[in-house]
């Protein structure tokens, strides 16, 4: 089996971007069940590289016509649930900023009273 350039470049970026959340959990920096997520995404992602038969099997199963439309359908679906992770957290962290900000105005306040 001859590997494509393409199917080179995908592996290579998923192994590298699999080694940073290993990195990042080795150092603390990442839970396990975020870990488990990254690698269950990048080692699908390159099943589905390097046996493209995986996509069109996945399809079938879930009645969708071809192995690239899944695969774009589960992008789009997940790219749409990190963007909900990070507006979520963005609105938690400017609520916190908010409740700091003010603790800390009343705070000089009282003290130049």
């Amino acid at each position: 089996m001859s590997l494509l350039a393409i199917q080179i470049i995908i592996v290579a970026i998923a192994a590298v971007a699999l080694g940073g959340a290993i990195r990042r959990f080795r150092k603390r920096e990442m839970s396990v069940r975020w870990l488990a997520l990254w690698v269950i995404l990048w080692v699908g992602a390159s099943v589905v590289v390097l046996v493209p038969k995986t996509s069109e099997r996945i399809a079938a199963i879930l009645g969708v016509g071809r192995g690239v439309d899944v695969v774009v359908y589960l992008s789009i679906a997940t790219l749409f649930y990190f963007m909900f992770r990070i507006m979520t957290r963005l609105d938690r962290m400017e609520r916190e900023i908010t409740k700091v900000v003010r603790a800390a105005a009343l705070r000089d306040s009282e003290k130049n009273e």
